[in-house]
């Protein structure tokens, strides 16, 4: 996922960002129950991880980003096709051409009327669309904890990850995080737009980090490198959330893996039958 004016280091992005469970996507075909896998779209697709998905279950896929430098960096597959267009105009996609579009963690960057109407455009009558994300996380045990990290020390992490995501870098979100931190209400298709929209029936996603890599996925935030931009030559972040949780949860390694598990709360929906012109 990408948008205007932020930057990200689009090889930590692919590395640390979490991934899908496989029954995540299978929830999503069971609710869009489309009658044909010809082709999906996925819009925002960044490095391409959404799309390396689609293309095991679909015949050809294209993905659309508006960022070259994460494009560059996408995951390169025979039946993957990589666009750079906006999402609300997508253009160089066919009309009726599109069997399903997904959108993850993205949504919240566009102008959703434009792109609702883009979609309706491209999809068949019976394609649909389906739109995830999720927002702030919470750090638990992983496999690997130390034994002296209990739920008290925990709770202390989680104040310390709250107040980096919230108070240090707060003021460097973009505006279009709203939308996700609200759970995409009010901006959800309504009929004019598509017939049914349905939430999704997966909740939760997880992904074990060591503390090292832990900090390599905060280090992908759009926020962050705000923060770096506008204070130059000021104490990083990272630095500091780094050696606090090294201290609340006893990690003397900061290689050891699963020591932490961030899980992060979905929030999305699927639409199914575009209302066509």
């Amino acid at each position: 996922m990408s948008n205007p004016g932020l930057q990200y280091d689009p090889k930590s992005y692919a590395r640390y960002r979490p991934t899908y469970a496989a029954n995540f996507y299978d929830s999503i075909y069971a609710t869009a129950d489309i009658p044909d896998y010809d082709t999906a779209l996925d819009v925002g697709t960044g490095t391409g991880q959404v799309a390396q998905v689609l293309a095991e279950r679909f015949r050809r896929v294209i993905g659309t980003d508006i960022s070259s430098t994460q494009l560059g960096e996408a995951v390169r597959l025979p039946n993957i096709r990589y666009l750079e267009t906006p999402a609300e105009t997508l253009e160089g996609v066919e009309d009726d051409s599109v069997d399903l579009i997904t959108v993850g963690v993205a949504y919240h960057w566009f102008d959703h009327a434009k792109f609702l109407e883009a979609c309706r455009r491209v999809l068949r009558p019976a394609g649909a669309l389906a739109v995830w994300g999720y927002s702030y996380s919470e750090l638990r045990p992983g496999s690997a904890a130390s034994p002296a990290a209990d739920a008290a020390a925990f709770a202390r992490a989680n104040e310390a990850f709250q107040e980096l995501h919230n108070g240090t870098l707060g003021p460097y979100w973009e505006s279009g995080r709203k939308f996700l931190d609200q759970r995409y209400e009010g901006v959800k298709p309504g009929p004019e737009s598509f017939e049914t929209c349905s939430p999704l029936t997966v909740q939760t996603m997880e992904k074990s980090y060591s503390l090292n890599d832990m900090i390599g996925y905060l280090s992908s935030w759009s926020p962050y490198h705000r923060f770096l931009r506008e204070n130059p030559g000021g104490q990083d972040p990272l630095e500091s959330f780094k050696a606090a949780l090294a201290d609340i949860l006893s990690i003397d390694d900061a290689d050891k893996p699963d020591t932490i598990l961030n899980v992060w709360p979905l929030c999305g929906f699927v639409a199914t039958k575009p209302v066509k012109s």
